[in-house]
Parts: structure tokens; sequence; C-alpha cells
């Protein structure tokens, strides 16, 4: 609970050192208002980070990624609700983890964004190509990690951080988050009927572009928050009906979440067209056909 992530924190460091605090504050308001940042306009420093954290490793497997990605083709808008109605409750949940969501003020301020905000991620992850080079997923994760690295920095620093929450954004508070977003809508597949293979659950390459350090990543699943993260005790007495509610449901969710406005000069919530058409989610671009 006292390391963060050692890549994007000598960043943000690097930036600091250089009594450039003010670049630290401009940095987030750029990484947090905008989509694409041309890179010519960032620090030297932020630059070098990005070339270095732009593909995955090399052990990375293409084939489970395309089962994964195909998965989320076939279950994408259960998923998403699983992440807004379950993950993201069990994500508060951490008395420690939560007090940087409560200093910055994002669940009281504005939490449809917040949720906008990581289901984006989520879609641009497990889109077709949104973890390969240059892809969607890998330039989101590049921007998390500085999010957080920032965030690090300033909440350590605040008269209201208390030491015995440990470092913010820690690698147990990564490596939980990542836990529930992952283990949490899966187990609710598998309640509604669902069958779940490993090589789709598989996540090893998602939490090494989230910066989690990869025996924290495996400790964790075998760990005390896999089990906090499971919520198998809450079994479906009617699979079918429940399957048909949560479907219905979660297709409002993400058509609800394409009109939502995410602020700056970031574009609207984005479906990847190819997954708005295969989940029939009439979103803010296709809804012009509609009327």
């Amino acid at each position: 609970r006292q390391a963060g992530d050692p890549p994007a924190d000598a960043v943000v460091q690097e930036l600091d050192d250089d009594d450039e605090i003010d670049a630290v504050n401009r940095l987030m308001q750029t990484l947090v208002r905008n989509d694409d940042v041309p890179r010519a306009k960032l620090p030297r420093v932020v630059r070098s980070y990005l070339e270095s954290t732009d593909d995955l490793r090399d052990w990375a497997d293409p084939e489970r990624i395309a089962i994964g990605a195909e998965f989320f083709g076939v279950h994408g808008p259960t998923i998403v609700m699983a992440f807004a109605c379950a993950s993201l409750p069990k994500c508060y949940a951490f008395p420690k983890g939560v007090q940087v969501l409560h200093l910055t003020a994002r669940l009281q301020s504005d939490p449809v964004r917040r949720i906008a905000e990581t289901a984006q991620l989520i879609l641009d992850v497990m889109e077709p190509g949104g973890l390969g080079f240059g892809g969607r997923g890998i330039r989101d994760a590049q921007k998390v990690r500085l999010m957080h690295a920032a965030v690090r920095r300033l909440c350590s620093r605040s008269e209201h951080w208390n030491t015995s929450w440990d470092t913010p954004i820690n690698q147990e508070d990564l490596a939980g988050g990542l836990c529930t977003f992952s283990i949490v809508p899966l187990e609710a597949l598998q309640q509604l009927g669902t069958t779940v293979s490993d090589d789709e659950a598989d996540g090893d390459e998602i939490a090494d572009m989230l910066g989690v350090e990869s025996h924290n990543w495996a400790s964790l699943l075998t760990g005390p928050l896999r089990l906090f993260a499971s919520h198998s005790d809450a079994v479906a007495d009617n699979v079918p009906f429940a399957g048909r509610i949560s479907a219905h449901f979660s297709q409002q969710l993400l058509e609800g979440l394409s009109w939502v406005a995410r602020g700056g000069d970031r574009a609207p919530f984005r479906i990847p067209q190819e997954l708005a058409e295969r989940w029939d989610v009439r979103t803010a671009e296709r809804a012009v056909g509609y009327w």
C-alpha cells in the first residue's frame, strides 16, 4: 500500500522538481478535458513517457486479447451494466482507497460524468483493436496512469490527506479496482446463465497497461480482494427472467450514456459503430436515422 506507479510517478516528480507544480495542474486539466492532445504541446518528460508506453509488452497474447474482445462484443451491454451497478459501488466500499474520490469531489460534483468516463475506458480497451498499437484503449490507459500520478502527488501534499490511508491510489487500490471491474461483471454474467472461460476472463494485459505490477495482480486474484469482489451469494432465482430484464436495462444505460456531455473539447461518449450495431444501441450518432 506504499507503492504507486513508478513510471508515471517519475513523470510528475520531474515536473514538480523543476518547480513546475503549475505544470502538474495544467497536465491534469489537459488530460481530463481533452481526448486527443498534440504531443508537441506536452512537456518533454511527458512525451518520453507516452512513447515508452504506447504498445503492449512482448509477452502479450494477441489471440487471447481477440478472444476477450469477441466476448465483449457479445456481452458488452450487460458487462457495462454490471460495472455501473455493482463494480463501482464495491470500489467505493474500500474505506481507504475511496478517500481520493472524496478529496477530488468527483462523486459529489459530477457522478454521471464519473460513470461515463470509466465506461468509456472499458469500451475503448475492449473494442476490436483497442489494445493494438495506437489503439484508443492504450491511449486511455496512458492518460489514466498520468492522471493517477498527478492525483497521488497532489493528495499526498494536501493537509486533508491522512497518512493512515497510505499512498493515494497505491498498487493495492489499483489492483483492487481492476479486480472489481473484471471479476464482478463476469460473475454477474455467470449468475445470468453465461459460461465464462479462463481465456475470456483473463486480464493480464489490461492490468499491465494500467500500471498494476504483475505480482500484485496475481496475488490479489487469489487473495482477500478476490473474495471481496465476489457477489456469488446473490444468485438470481429466475435466471431467464433476470437475463431479459438485464438485457433491456443495459441497452437503455448505454443509450443514455451516449448523450452525456463530457466537458472541455472531448467528444461525446463514444460507442464504436461496430459494437453499437451489434448491440442494436441507438447512440446519439445513430439517432439521426430514427427521427
